[in-house]
């Protein structure tokens, strides 16, 4: 009979176990913190009291592995939005057109993420918690072949025929390959990011634009969002860099909110009561670690946080890790699995590691000995092109290439558009 375990029940585990359910005879998802029977945040889950936007590329590969997913997520609680009719957004200096641009974007808690992911899979799928993994088996081929996990009565040993490391930052696989000499290359960009996360209640109810954002302009830092929870209630999000004081209570993020580029979310905060204190997440450092440079024990497969930490700006990391998890139901399990997989998922932390850069350095460019600043030129464009107004969205949310706006095409439309502004100065 064959088996396979994943390591880890956050968003890359559930959707791992999606992939594999109908592939194995049986399949474990170890979890070393308790799971709640409701939609209680998860103690391991250092982002877990906190909203998340599920942008369209997490939604696509999540419907395709649990389909109703979506709707589900709908009926237990979670916003929901017409991008961009629905949305105020600040960004490339201005307010964005707001046009109905053909997808949606959802806000929802982790609980909420989570357990409906996992009440969705529980007839396929067992959910075995109080169980951190503390070590990897191997056949003398170097040949993953099950987990050792921590128990009140010692150590336990589990085996399977594929293992799936979704056990996050911490990664058991980069600490087990480490220990027998096998280093893995890290490479690390200096995020600087922070934010600090609050759930409001308003005084009035939202007819018009649930979902608010201010995006900051190069080379400002400030931005925030505010997208509703589902209960009639709103998550607002602040951002900045180490530059920008953090504000630490709920009176600090509505003065912070001032100094924004756009008054939307201050506006909006007058009058409301915050639902509980502040939490503020910080990521000085993201990291990638380079699975696919180094020879892959054969078994074992490595996803979503625990392969690459990303900036949490761009809230790429769901979409990230449901795009990963995607290949594992269609690649072949075979010995080439490991290595053909880290590939792949590389492919995947190289579009999302380096998209705010590739998108700003898309908007920069010589002609002379001149320097032009293309962000003008595209918002200008977008206010006039619907169809650019998608791309430049998709290409955020992860269903377009980072490097769209290259393209010869757009590139000498925006260059053309940037002289005629300047010539009308």
């Amino acid at each position: 009979m064959s088996r396979a375990v994943v390591v880890g029940a956050g968003f890359a585990g559930l959707f791992a176990a999606a992939a594999l359910r109908h592939r194995f005879d049986e399949l474990i998802v170890l979890e070393r913190d308790p799971l709640a029977a409701d939609f209680s945040p998860r103690r391991g889950v250092p982002q877990g009291r906190q909203l998340h936007n599920l942008l369209g590329r997490a939604q696509l590969h999540a419907e395709q592995l649990l389909p109703g997913y979506i709707e589900r997520l709908k009926v237990v609680g979670c916003g929901v939005g017409c991008v961009s009719s629905d949305t105020y957004v600040h960004e490339l200096g201005v307010r964005m057109p707001e046009r109905d641009l053909g997808f949606e974007l959802l806000s929802a808690t982790r609980p909420v993420a989570d357990h409906t992911a996992r009440s969705m899979l529980s007839s396929d799928v067992e959910f075995v918690d109080h169980s951190p993994v503390v070590g990897l088996t191997t056949s003398g081929r170097n040949v993953i072949t099950g987990v050792q996990i921590s128990t009140s009565n010692g150590t336990q040993t589990l085996s399977a025929d594929l293992i799936v490391d979704a056990s996050g930052p911490a990664s058991i696989s980069a600490r087990w390959m480490g220990e027998r000499g096998i280093e893995v290359p890290v490479d690390e960009h200096h995020a600087d990011q922070w934010y600090v996360c609050a759930e409001v209640r308003l005084p009035d109810a939202v007819e018009h634009h649930p979902f608010l954002m201010v995006f900051p302009t190069n080379p400002k830092t400030r931005g925030g969002l505010m997208s509703p929870v589902g209960d009639g209630t709103f998550y607002v999000s602040l951002s900045g860099k180490s530059a920008d004081v953090v504000p630490r209570t709920f009176d600090e993020m509505q003065l912070y909110a001032r100094t924004l580029e756009d008054s939307c979310i201050a506006d909006r905060l007058e009058g409301a009561v915050a639902l509980g204190v502040p939490r503020v997440f910080h990521r000085q450092v993201a990291v990638w670690r380079r699975f696919d440079k180094v020879p892959m024990p054969g078994g074992l497969v490595v996803v979503g946080d625990a392969v690459a930490a990303l900036n949490p700006l761009f809230g790429q990391g769901m979409s990230g890790a449901a795009w990963e998890v995607s290949h594992l139901a269609t690649l072949d399990l075979d010995e080439a699995l490991p290595d053909r997989f880290a590939a792949l998922t590389a492919g995947i932390v190289q579009m999302a590691w380096s998209l705010g850069e590739v998108v700003t350095n898309s908007l920069v460019v010589r002609r002379g000995e001149q320097i032009v600043d293309l962000t003008p030129a595209l918002a200008s464009c977008i206010a006039d092109d619907p169809a650019l107004h998608e791309q430049y969205v998709r290409i955020w949310h992860m269903l377009e290439p980072a490097d769209a706006l290259r393209h010869s095409d757009v590139a000498t439309r925006l260059l053309d558009r940037a002289l005629e502004l300047r010539g009308a100065q």
